[in-house]
């Protein structure tokens, strides 16, 4: 499983769980949700003065939509690497076999 993933196995990688958020939470569009969780999260590593960010409303069509495909690839590199660390963990690490 860790080789197909770090070898980027299409095979393998269809077997990960899918981004799939449910379109509504909490009465408001989903990526609406995360795309304000985001920018909370994130505003303290702004240097001072900066301008806000554009509220979700204020965004164009295209601009929304680069948000949910960054935030879906987001997702997918993380479960990859996520399983990846575990799987490593769980492996014994390769060296001289024991003596007979």
């Amino acid at each position: 499983m860790v080789a197909g993933i770090d070898a980027s196995d299409p095979r393998v990688l269809a077997l990960l769980p899918r981004f799939t958020p449910p379109p509504r939470w909490g009465g408001r569009d989903t990526a609406e949700v995360r795309y304000r969780d985001a920018l909370a999260d994130n505003a303290h590593h702004l240097p001072a003065g900066t301008a806000p960010a554009l509220g979700w409303g204020e965004l164009t069509d295209d601009q929304r939509a680069r948000t949910v495909t960054a935030s879906r690839e987001s997702f997918h590199a993380a479960v990859r690497e996520r399983i990846s660390e575990l799987s490593r963990a769980q492996t014994p690490a390769a060296g001289p076999a024991p003596p007979e």
